[in-house]
């Protein structure tokens, strides 16, 4: 084979890749995002308070699109192979994570976590507390990641590693759901999970832009992996181009950000991470936290950088390293 044949072929098929992914990111769509979002905000779920009824049908709803996507069950209930990991919380009460994977096909023991947390406050004083930025946006950008890369599969393209859809309970009582899983229960174990991504409020404007919604707020991105950092800051480059803004990076930040969500009982692992979030605005944790008061392009945007970090994560010859320890 001539070496211009060679590099034709090469070019071929980097750039049958590169359409690809971009063709499952695209399925990433306002429609669907605005639908799920409405579902979970609905009178019906009730604010989706961890332990309560209504935190437990949207469970059941995310569950119901997992399986609708086709993805794997890899938690077990009652012994039985299921998408639901018990959580329990004081007294007798408990919450469910749900957790659906696409098993890699190349090394299916090594997982990409991706996660975001469905309960939010309920109701209080009369008051509904609906949770649209906090955290539907998240679970909205998560069940689209899971379709996106479920579209993947069934044209041909699985990942070489398994990718895990965790959909976390009781964050709002203490990330007591991601807590369980890395501390008791981890379904995947931890020296075989590469990366967690978090997204947690990533719909909504902030004080720092509150005009401009292209941008996402970044929290640990280069802590433990420098491979980790320049992946994720290539594929905004190459394909979203949001403002990747780091104000809350630093360990000595006062909103203690990396402490605050899901992704922090993942890297006290080891794991490394990276919280995709928005700053503090003037809804947070109040009723007025509605699908009306988010920039749904914006969580369209994050939950396609989540997919291409994902994507080549996924798929690269080697698992990313780990050359930095957190305090």
């Amino acid at each position: 084979m001539t070496h211009s044949l060679t590099l034709i072929i090469t070019f071929l098929f980097l750039s049958t890749i590169t359409w690809g992914q971009k063709k499952y990111a695209e399925s990433i769509n306002i429609e669907d995002i605005s639908s799920i979002v409405k579902v979970l905000t609905s009178d019906t779920l009730k604010g989706r308070e961890a332990g309560t009824e209504a935190g437990r049908k949207a469970s059941t709803y995310i569950a119901s699109l997992f399986n609708k996507y086709g993805l794997l069950q890899a938690a077990k209930l009652e012994n039985e192979v299921s998408y639901f990991q018990k959580v329990p919380l004081r007294g007798k009460s408990h919450t469910y994570n749900v957790l659906g994977f696409i098993k890699g096909s190349s090394y299916p023991d090594e997982a990409i976590i991706i996660t975001a947390h469905y309960d939010h406050l309920g109701i209080k004083r009369g008051e509904m507390y609906r949770g649209a930025d906090d955290n539907a946006s998240g679970v909205s950008a998560l069940l689209e990641i899971g379709q996106a890369f479920s579209i993947a599969v069934k044209d041909g393209s699985s990942p070489k590693r398994s990718i895990v859809l965790l959909a976390l309970g009781a964050e709002e009582k203490g990330m007591i759901g991601s807590a369980y899983y890395t501390d008791e229960n981890p379904i995947f174990t931890l020296k075989n999970t590469v990366v967690n991504l978090n997204m947690d409020m990533i719909g909504h404007l902030d004080k720092l832009h509150p005009e401009d919604p292209n941008f996402v707020s970044l929290v640990g991105s280069d802590w433990q992996s420098s491979d980790l950092h320049q992946i994720h800051e290539q594929a905004n480059k190459d394909y979203v181009g949001l403002e990747l803004d780091y104000t809350f990076n630093s360990i000595n930040h006062p909103e203690r950000f990396f402490y605050r969500s899901d992704q922090y009982n993942f890297a006290k692992h080891g794991i490394p991470v990276i919280f995709y979030t928005s700053g503090d605005h003037h809804d947070y944790h109040k009723p007025t936290d509605t699908i009306e008061n988010l920039q749904l392009d914006r969580i369209q945007k994050v939950a396609q950088l989540v997919f291409y970090t994902a994507w080549d994560i996924a798929n690269r010859k080697d698992r990313i390293i780990v050359d930095k320890t957190i305090k």
